[in-house]
């Protein structure tokens, strides 16, 4: 007789696993996730299991279950961020401009706090099972805790600064003013958690309204304490550097900084390009930090792909952010993130005028940015994220602010967590979408392996924003139509009907598994 356990993991507390015994299989296993214990109008909840072989794999499968549960949930928070983000921005104003930086931000480093974990052990089927999850109320009174805390020091720095710079002490008050800025990223994170939790927008709204006002102001202090003109996108790059530096005087700084990204889109540009190298040289030459490249074709072992590749790089900090179009300027939102904690430590913003940069002629959206952004759209519509496939995917260059130059070479990495097909589809940028592979099957020697993809891909034109889009089936996919185009297969169907087709056909078939991954990817001469 099978003997299936379920094991209850209290995570915010420091007791030992309390184990339960029980004969029938809890409804979250039977029911992938869903369970009326845990509604979704009351609860966040993230599903995962994975399978084991061996007693050496048992131990291992246990351990990653759970992480790979508290994943979940928080991928469903950034899916709900990233769609209501979009749907809102078509509305927004450029008072909530800093909200939405906040929100791109934290859909990579969000670790949400106060979740608990219960997992389920079907020995007879040699696999682990999971269910995170996390009260929505109870979130809300926690998040809403800490922005009155963050609120309170922030207002206190504040105080401070102006104390400082009366009796011109100018380097304490522009130390004070620079720790504000924290402070503000963190009351974002916590807004974005409450929104997600179904506090009324209009509320946050308010709130976020007054968080610009003093942004600005702060802002606006600190270029009078450094009294330095920005004249060139060189200069914009050296001042982001001064205030991370003066952040963390006496402190070895060892970091990674990526490209930054256009908005929420997670799209980068010829202008990204260039001020990530600004960047990297005023943080060697100005802050005298160890300003390390990302390795290449490192293996992560864990979901955390994007943390895994900068500590693999010899990294402890990422220096990250995006930029959004004004009327007249550029805003431009930088953080550095320890990577051990996820927390964000330092961060800066500066507006420039687009007339700055209108002076090294760099164009700061891809060339087919209006067609990439309305795919976007199209790919965040109804997008699946429940079920226990899980698909991970990266390239050799990790999963997070992909950009690639002309002639580099792209390497395509997947890993899942039980035998399934796999479609891959490339989306270029002259609107072509590109079957790659089709009912590539991963059995069971492979499952929780990386696996390789067999091509080799390297940036050719024509340039922009790309999309590397993969589907996992627990069954073979239907028949797609191609037509054969400079030895490429190339779908017929526009991408309206393809999601349509490919996802509904997950709802005709309830049994079904399956889940979606995608890597946005900028290509640039």
């Amino acid at each position: 007789m099978k003997i299936p356990y379920i094991i209850s993991l209290f995570l915010c507390t420091c007791f030992a696993p309390r184990v339960v015994y029980s004969d029938e299989v809890p409804e979250w296993v039977t029911n992938q996730g869903n369970s009326a214990t845990y509604p979704e109008r009351l609860f966040l909840t993230g599903f995962s299991l994975r399978k084991y072989s061996s007693t050496n794999e048992q131990n291992d499968a246990f351990a990653r279950v759970k992480e790979d549960a508290k994943r979940m949930l928080t991928e469903k928070v950034r899916v709900s961020i990233r769609s209501k983000v979009s749907s809102y921005l078509e509305e927004a104003n450029n008072n909530l401009v800093q909200f939405f930086s906040a929100a791109t931000q934290s859909s990579t480093s969000l670790e949400l706090q106060e979740l608990d974990v219960i997992a389920f052990h079907d020995k007879s089927e040699e696999t682990y099972y999971a269910l995170a999850f996390a009260k929505k109320e109870k979130l809300s009174k926690l998040y809403n805790a800490m922005i009155a805390q963050a609120r309170k020091k922030l207002s206190e720095h504040l105080t401070s600064a102006q104390s400082y710079a009366t009796a011109q002490q100018y380097a304490k008050a522009l130390e004070e003013y620079l720790l504000c800025f924290p402070l503000l990223r963190e009351i974002e994170e916590s807004q974005i958690v409450l929104n997600v939790c179904g506090t009324a927008f209009p509320i946050i709204e308010r709130d976020i309204a007054n968080d610009e006002i003093t942004s600005s102001h702060i802002q606006n202090e600190i270029h009078k304490l450094l009294q330095k003109p920005i004249t060139s996108l060189d200069d914009a790059a050296w001042y982001l550097a001064y205030c991370l530096k003066t952040n963390n005087e006496g402190k070895t700084i060892s970091t990674v900084v990526a490209p930054l990204t256009f908005q929420h889109t997670k799209m980068g540009s010829a202008f990204s390009r260039y001020l990530q190298k600004s960047l990297e040289h005023q943080l060697v030459e100005l802050a005298t930090w160890n300003v390390v490249q990302q390795v290449a074709n490192y293996q992560p072992k864990t979901k955390n792909v994007a943390k895994e590749f900068a500590q693999a790089s010899g990294a402890e900090y990422i220096v990250s952010g995006t930029y959004w179009e004004q009327q007249t300027s550029i805003k431009i939102f930088l953080s550095l993130l320890h990577i051990a904690d996820s927390k964000i430590i330092s961060s800066a913003e500066i507006d420039v005028k687009k007339n700055i940069i209108d002076t090294v002629n760099l164009r700061w959206k891809p060339e087919n940015f209006t067609t990439a952004f309305n795919d976007q759209k199209i790919f965040e519509n109804d997008e699946m994220i429940d079920g226990g496939l899980s698909v991970e995917l990266w390239t050799n260059k990790g999963n997070e602010n992909l950009l690639f130059t002309e002639n580099e070479r792209m390497n395509i990495f997947v890993r899942v967590n039980m035998p399934c097909y796999l479609r891959f589809i490339y989306h270029l940028a002259n609107g072509q979408r590109a079957l790659l592979q089709n009912d590539y099957f991963i059995d069971e020697s492979k499952v929780n392996f990386v696996v390789t993809m067999p091509d080799t891909f390297y940036c050719t034109p024509p340039f922009g924003a790309e999309v590397l889009q993969i589907i996992a089936r627990t069954e073979k996919f239907d028949t797609i139509e191609t037509e054969t185009i400079d030895g490429y297969q190339i779908l017929k169907e526009d991408l309206r009907k393809f999601i349509g087709t490919t996802r509904g056909f997950k709802k005709i078939k309830p049994t079904l598994m399956q889940r979606e991954a995608r890597l946005q990817i900028t290509t640039v001469k």
